[in-house]
């Protein structure tokens, strides 16, 4: 999965998008097009079996209205009196007896699928208008036979094969029993012929599209076959309907797919029951599937626009979910090449991404006001150093001068020179001195030697109290820690003349913390001017060197160099009153420092 991590977030959104919408709405598809196709096979199925109903209810109209045909016949007096007779009367009767009959055959031919007429008396004597083919009239004395032998009124005979008037034909003959209706004794027969030519329309259907076609089946026989209907196809969809012979005692119509001649084929079957006759009507596959199709092709249309609608929705949101994104991966190439620039657009945003675009703004601009006092940093510590160096021009010429006074003062005797000029020395020497770490006890000294000098040099009384335990001397801290914060005692605490001035050093140790305090009841400072120290202090890395604040450049540069010796978090803490002097208090970690920036001594 190491290639999906490389994916652009923005392409991610969009496959999860077109995932998320396409899926359903391909399963949907899938499912409603699915629902298409079977509708239209069930309307393919409901229409052939509406065709195969309107042929079946044509067939039984035109055998109800045999059986009204025939029903004429039984009140007809003459036609029984001529059976009854046997058709034998005397010459002028006999020659009225055939006109009568001729003229009856001929006005029952009025009915269209009626083609011919054979009456046949007890005595198989028969008049018939079909003619008097032996083939044709063994068969209507068999059928006669069979209604005698079976006690039935009416038959109606399977799909044959015989000449009629003259003409090899296929035909159905209704035959029914001729009574006498004032003794009620059967005195012969009739036989209607049907013309199954005229059956031709009754077997029609006609679709809009032309795609069905009819085929009607008796036995061995094809009844009617539709124009599109081949021998062959006919021939199979017979045998396969002698195989489901059976199947159409349980349900009317069958439904059925045949494949002939690599075709597939969809048929419905209906049985007659008035004829004994099977109604098939059939649709190539292929035009089911054409129809499918174009019933289709709307639905196609609507998922093309759905899915073009939906991809061009999932693009724009992937675009505008991921801009405030790729905004901020641009601010990010700004800041790894150097350019500390804000972002400025997606500023309005109100959510998570704007937070983090404001939050991204506001890293960029401490990380470049940490940048500026870095350098403000290094700057003033250059400064800081060349005051330092200036204040250090030339030590041991100064340091040997000292000697040399100090030895004109032992030889003038003058003890008070020679004292001032010894601590002036060791003081000197003290500076020059290598290292940036002394112990307690050395930094003691050097206020000692400092305070003395002090004391010679101002005509007030001030006094010096130390306060240092053993187990604290040997403590290592910076050099000249304590010097600068004396200093500000006696030059801004006390005045020339000032009497009965003290200063207390005292030092601590506990739970591996130094404490160092340098306290004095001199002038003290007001409340304003507490407060701007104090916030100086905190600054990180603060050493002000502006003209204003060089009183204090002592007492800052102190601050400073503890901070970035010990960190941050150390410093100097001042308290003071106005009138009743001020104390600072120096705390520092024992042992190796916290943390030690490059360029700091």
């Amino acid at each position: 999965m190491n290639w999906y991590k490389h994916i652009p977030l923005q392409r991610k959104i969009l496959a999860a998008c077109l995932v998320v919408i396409l899926v359903p709405l391909t399963i949907l598809v899938s499912l409603v097009l699915r629902r298409s196709m079977e509708e239209e096979i069930d309307r393919s199925i409901v229409n052939m079996t509406q065709a195969n109903e309107m042929i079946d209810d044509r067939l039984e109209t035109i055998v109800n209205h045999l059986k009204t045909t025939s029903a004429m016949y039984l009140v007809y007096p003459d036609i029984i009196q001529y059976v009854k007779n046997d058709f034998n009367m005397n010459r002028p009767e006999y020659i009225t007896t055939l006109r009568e009959l001729r003229k009856n055959v001929m006005s029952a031919k009025i009915n269209p699928y009626v083609s011919s007429i054979t009456y046949l008396s007890n005595r198989n004597n028969a008049y018939s208008g079909a003619g008097y083919n032996e083939n044709y009239m063994s068969r209507i004395e068999g059928f006669a036979e069979t209604m005698k032998t079976e006690k039935i009124k009416n038959m109606l005979s399977p799909v044959y094969e015989t000449v009629i008037n003259q003409q090899s034909v296929r035909t159905i003959t209704y035959g029914f029993s001729l009574v006498d209706t004032y003794t009620f004794e059967q005195v012969g027969y009739a036989f209607i012929n049907l013309d199954l030519k005229q059956f031709g329309q009754s077997f029609m259907v006609f679709t809009e599209d032309g795609s069905m076609d009819t085929l009607a089946v008796q036995g061995d026989y094809i009844i009617y076959q539709g124009q599109r209907v081949t021998d062959a196809m006919a021939s199979h969809v017979r045998q396969a309907l002698l195989e489901r012979k059976e199947s159409f005692a349980a349900n009317k119509n069958q439904v059925m797919d045949l494949n002939f001649s690599g075709e597939d084929w969809r048929m419905v079957a209906t049985y007659n029951e008035a004829l004994d006759l099977t109604i098939v009507s059939m649709a190539a596959g292929r035009v089911l599937k054409l129809h499918m199709m174009q019933g289709m092709a709307s639905y196609v249309i609507i998922v093309v626009i759905m899915t073009a609608v939906f991809i061009g929705v999932s693009i724009l949101l992937s675009v505008k979910l991921t801009r405030p994104i790729r905004v901020l991966e641009e601010g990010m190439h700004q800041v790894e090449n150097g350019k500390l620039v804000p972002i400025t657009q997606e500023l309005n945003r109100q959510d998570d991404l704007g937070r983090l675009i404001l939050g991204f703004n506001n890293m960029t601009a401490r990380l470049k006001e940490s940048i500026l006092r870095e350098y403000e940093s290094k700057n003033l510590q250059k400064k800081a150093q060349i005051m330092m160096l200036e204040s250090q021009i030339n030590p041991h010429f100064l340091y040997n001068t000292l000697n040399v006074i100090n030895s004109i003062a032992i030889l003038e005797d003058v003890p008070e020179i020679s004292e001032l000029a010894t601590g002036l020395g060791d003081m000197f020497r003290y500076n020059i001195s290598g290292g940036s770490l002394v112990t307690v006890m050395d930094e003691i000294t050097q206020i000692e030697r400092y305070a003395n000098i002090q004391k010679l040099c101002m005509a007030g009384r001030i006094e010096t109290v130390f306060d240092v335990p053993e187990e604290v001397r040997g403590k290592k801290i910076l050099k000249f820690l304590l010097q600068p914060l004396v200093e500000n005692c006696f030059e801004h605490g006390f005045s020339q003349d000032k009497r009965d001035g003290r200063i207390g050093i005292r030092a601590s140790s506990e739970e591996g913390v130094v404490t160092l305090t340098v306290e004095d009841n001199g002038a003290g400072m007001s409340e304003a001017r507490l407060k701007q120290l104090t916030e100086k202090c905190r600054e990180q890395g603060s050493l002000c060197l502006e003209k204003e604040e060089t009183d204090s450049i002592g007492l800052l540069n102190v601050n400073f160099r503890l901070k970035n010796y010990y960190g941050e978090e150390y410093g100097l803490i001042l308290e003071s009153e106005e009138g009743r002097g001020t104390k600072i208090t120096i705390r520092i970690p024992e042992g190796e420092k916290k943390s030690y920036p490059q360029g700091t001594p």
